[in-house]
């Protein structure tokens, strides 16, 4: 059997070359080798946003959401 991983990445900043451009843009993964764990935490994530009355589709926006629920998802 083959071994499956299920990777995720993001990035955050703007790189670009416009004026308001930020200086430095960062880039993260989270690798899932269990695609059980991937989907548990799928489920965790789905069920915090509903407590805080938010859609499921609903981005996280570090920068726009509050800081008590950033420390919570961590």
């Amino acid at each position: 059997m083959k071994s499956k991983q299920i990777i995720f990445i993001d990035d955050s900043g703007d790189a670009g070359l416009k004026s308001n451009s930020n200086s430095h843009l960062v880039l993260s993964a989270i690798v899932f080798n269990d695609d059980l764990i991937a989907e548990e935490v799928a489920l965790e994530l789905r069920k915090f946003k509903r407590q805080l009355g938010w859609t499921d589709d609903k981005e996280y926006k570090f920068h726009k959401t509050k800081k008590e629920y950033i420390k919570q998802v961590l």
